[in-house]
């Protein structure tokens, strides 16, 4: 059990890192006139996955949900919406279109980058190399 928690940290540690570097790249580009919903939450997993050691789906599960989180949270932050976030959550269905795909998507790429380790292991082989 206690190694299982222990191989979670460095991950949730490398999600947490990247989603504050995902709001804020999320945010810069906001300033130069680009609306990228999906960046908050890739950043979320790319951080969980590059930290871990191995694979996990408790990781990715919980990076998918941050990402979500993370997401409706900067959509949000974006839109000004004087009223509560509660209020911003019932009306999620007015949503446009793409935002909502940006938004799954980020929370995808952050279940799948999180819960994966995407540095190689030592002696492994790295992808699309051939060996002779």
């Amino acid at each position: 059990m206690k190694v299982a928690v222990m191989d979670l940290v460095p991950g949730l540690v490398g999600a947490t890192i990247g989603g504050v570097v995902g709001y804020f790249a999320y945010e810069w580009g906001l300033r130069q006139g680009l609306v990228a919903g999906v960046v908050p939450g890739a950043f979320v997993g790319l951080g969980g996955g590059l930290l871990s050691a191995r694979r996990s789906i408790a990781r990715g599960v919980i990076c998918g949900l941050g990402a979500l989180g993370l997401g409706l949270f900067a959509v949000w932050k974006h839109l000004a919406v004087p009223e509560s976030l509660g209020y911003f959550m019932s009306h999620l269905h007015e949503l446009s279109l793409l935002m909502m795909i940006m938004i799954a998507l980020g929370t995808f790429l952050g279940f799948r980058w999180g819960g994966d380790s995407l540095k190689p292991l030592p002696g492994k082989p790295k992808a699309g190399a051939t060996s002779e």
